[in-house]
Order: structure tokens, then sequence, then C-alpha cells
């Protein structure tokens, strides 16, 4: 009878600790060798103390190794939970419950508790799986989104005529004005082309440098754009030239004194030559076309070559009797 016991004892034994469980069977084993073949029953009662400490020993060891491996898998949920908090940027309300049920799980003790946290962390993982594959599905729908708008910009811009625009006045070159004379006078709209040629800018060039006459073309067409509407547009005509295209319902003469009272203005800007700054007067010859007036359209850039090379003429006779 006793070596029955000793042998459901050693094999129903629970198995954790796997050197624990080796350990305990082979001090089993010596006591089962201690008894011989007819011990004493003084002999007997010893034996059964050994057997109940040996028993008491690996059952606290296993508890140990028990409370050690649950220790580890509230550890490793504590970690999923940590890192479902920082990579999922939505589902608030599923990264909450994650978070009780972890706070749940180290307070269990019994089995119950952790088969009840294990059926609210699968049904949890299950809502927030869904809702990070909709936010993957969603990413993927901005993303391509993002992607075609941007190949749609790609082909306007690649359908789009690249603007020609002059290096000195940074507004658009004559080509660009030639196309939008034509425009105006083939869609019948009330526009008035005003020519300006700036006055003395090849005594500039010669005397301080054509980078100087630059500086001064730069600055009247800076001054013609802020002084005249938004929607009128300017452009570099020819040379010394720039011609402003003025959409306007008002008649001829007060479009001329608009004009004029912006080029009646004194100007001045200073330049930097070397080490020393010079004050320059910058003025300007100019006229106004009104397009639908002049038909084809090629008579009035004639009539506008035409007054640039007058204008042009004239700032030359000034500067020989300067």
């Amino acid at each position: 009878m006793v070596q029955l016991l000793l042998r459901g004892i050693e094999t129903h034994a629970v198995k954790g600790d796997a050197a624990g469980h080796q350990k305990f069977k082979q001090d089993i084993q010596k006591i089962r060798e201690g008894l011989g073949e007819q011990p004493a029953a003084s002999e007997v009662l010893v034996l059964a103390d050994g057997v109940a400490k040996v028993m008491e020993e690996y059952s606290n060891r296993t508890s140990k190794f028990i409370h050690a491996q649950c220790a580890e898998l509230q550890a490793m949920v504590g970690m999923l939970t940590k890192t479902m908090t920082t990579v999922a940027s939505g589902g608030e309300g599923s990264i909450t419950r994650l978070q009780v049920i972890e706070k749940q799980l180290h307070k269990a003790s019994m089995i119950e508790d952790f088969q009840t946290a294990k059926l609210r962390m699968s049904e949890c993982l299950n809502t927030l799986r869904g809702e990070i594959v909709h936010q993957r599905e969603e990413s993927a729908r901005v993303v391509a989104n993002l992607r075609s708008e941007i190949e749609k910009s790609q082909e306007r811009l690649a359908a789009r005529p690249s603007r020609r625009t002059d290096s000195v006045s940074l507004v658009p070159e004559r080509s660009e004005a030639e196309a939008a004379l034509m425009a105006a006078a083939k869609e019948n709209r009330r526009v008035f082309a005003a020519i300006f040629v700036v006055e003395r800018v090849s005594l500039v060039n010669s005397r301080f440098g054509r980078a100087v006459g630059d500086q001064l073309l730069h600055f009247f067409a800076q001054y013609l754009v802020q002084n005249f509407s938004a929607a009128d547009k300017l452009f570099r005509w020819t040379g010394p030239s720039f011609l402003l295209l003025m959409e306007r319902r008002e008649s001829n003469e007060k479009v001329r004194a608009e004009i004029m009272r912006v080029t009646s203005q004194r100007l001045t800007t200073t330049i930097q030559v070397g080490a020393r700054s010079v004050l320059l007067p910058v003025a300007a010859n100019w006229d106004m076309f009104p397009v639908l007036e002049i038909r084809p359209v090629q008579l009035l850039f004639q009539q506008l070559d035409s007054f640039v090379q007058g204008g042009a003429g004239a700032s030359q006779d000034e500067e020989a009797g300067a």
C-alpha cells in the first residue's frame, strides 16, 4: 500500500519547473528505496513524515513557479497594452478597455479571474483590430487621393503654356503681350494699351553701366505694378519700354487722365555705384491706344513700335543736348 501511494504521488504530481519535478521524483525514489522489504512500523512513520516534507517543499516551489509565470504573463500584457496605446491613433475606447483589463490581470488570483479577463481581452483586441484595419484603409485612400491630385496638378502644369518672363523687370515678355492683345481683340473686350518708354536709359548705361540701367527699368516696372489696378497686366515690350493692358468701361479721356495721374509723379531712385550712392530721376514718355479701334491687331503692333522708336529718339536727343 505504501509503495502504491508513493507511486501515485510521484505520477500525479503537478509538473511546473522541469528541474524541480525531476528532483521531486528522485526524492520519492530515495524514500521508496528506504522502505526495504519489511520495514518496522516506526520506520514507516518516519518515512511518511519525510514524504510529507518532500511534497510540501515541492508544492512551495511549484507555487512560486506558477506565480512567476503569472507575473511574466502580466508583464507581457502590460507591454502589449503600452505598445497598442502608442501605435493606435484611434479607438480611444478600446485602448481604455485594454488598460482596464491590464489592471484586472495584475489583481487576478483565481483561474476564473484570468478566464474572464481573457474573454474581455479577446473582444477588445477584435474591436481594436477592426479599428486599425479601418485606419489603414482610410490612410491608403488618403494617400491615393493625394497621389491622384499631385498627378493631376502635374498634368495641368504640363498642359499650361510656360510664360516667358523678362529677367530684368520680372514681367512677361513681348510675346506674351502680343498674345494678350490678340485675345482681347478677338473677344472684343474694351482694352486700352498704354505704352511707356523710360527716358535716359542709354545715357545711364553708358555712364554707370548696363546693370544700373537694368535697376532703373526694374524700379519703373514695379512702380507701374503698384500704382495701377491688380487686374491690369504689365509686359516688357521693346528696349526700355513697357506695355500696360487696361480693361476699362470709362471713356478714352478718363483712361488718359488715370494714366496721367500716375505718370505725373516726380520719381527718383537711389542706385549704388561702387562705394557711392547716386540719386537718379526716373521719367517716361507714354501714349495710350484703344485696342478695339485699331484693326487688324498687327497694325496696333506697328503703331506701338513706331511710338517706342520716336520716344527713344526723343530721349537720345535730350541726352545729346545734356
